[in-house]
């Protein structure tokens, strides 16, 4: 089993590898900042790759009031990506498909008009305002008061270091995290240490994309059948 590092283990190594314990050279805060510039890096390769499931694939029941249009997406969720909204409640399960298409301003408009009660939810996302303000646009409208009907299973964030007992989540690859923070602070000091602190973090570079490329799901042969024309047409 992955050992998860907590950040005082990671600041530990750092240091010591760095031999600045004693030294004022890199903040406490500036030291923390590094390891979270790493994370966001590391973070960033495992999308590329697309393996974020196999690390940051959750879920979240979003409420939802009756007449609510606008739902509000968990706040770890990474760059937006959603992976399904899944409806549920009784028998009657489905996925909340994504309105796409040039017409679709149209169907929405029809659709929160509507008074069918048998239609299918469908959603966009918007974002009306700068900052983190991206919402669910609910199509139609909720026609009911619920906790735990609409399911959003999505791609979290990488959890960021805060304080000594924060820990790290990417245990795979948190080698490569304490390889670049002691490159950026060799490359800092512009210490004689700096092409080799750069030989080593591209080493744990190549072996963390090594390893993720194996991840990639390649071999799986089984054909799924898309129903979703079935959906869209309820």
């Amino acid at each position: 089993m992955a050992k998860f590092w907590t950040y005082a283990e990671i600041r530990t190594k750092i240091q010591r590898d760095t031999d600045t314990e004693a030294e004022e050279f890199i903040r406490s805060d500036e030291l923390l900042d590094l390891v979270n510039e790493a994370i966001d890096e590391c973070e960033a390769e495992i999308h590329m790759l697309g393996v974020e499931e196999n690390y940051f694939l959750t879920y979240a029941d979003i409420p939802v009031t009756v007449g609510q249009e606008l739902l509000t997406l968990p706040t770890d969720i990474y760059a937006n990506k959603i992976k399904n909204l899944v409806y549920s409640d009784g028998s009657l399960v489905y996925p909340v498909r994504r309105l796409k298409g040039p017409k679709m301003y149209e169907e929405i408009a029809d659709q929160q008009r509507a008074t069918n009660v048998s239609d299918y939810y469908r959603y966009i996302l918007i974002n009306a305002s700068p900052g983190p303000q991206t919402k669910i646009l609910l199509v139609p409208k909720s026609r009911e008061a619920s906790t735990s009907n609409f399911r959003l299973w999505y791609l979290r964030q990488a959890n960021r270091m805060v304080d000594d007992s924060s820990i790290c989540d990417i245990p795979d690859f948190v080698h490569f995290i304490i390889n670049r923070t002691i490159y950026q602070i060799w490359a800092k000091e512009g210490h004689p240490n700096q092409a080799q602190a750069k030989v080593k973090l591209e080493e744990s570079r190549k072996l963390m994309v090594d390893t993720l490329n194996e991840m990639v799901p390649d071999g799986d042969s089984e054909i799924v059948m898309d129903l979703s024309h079935y959906y869209d047409m309820n």
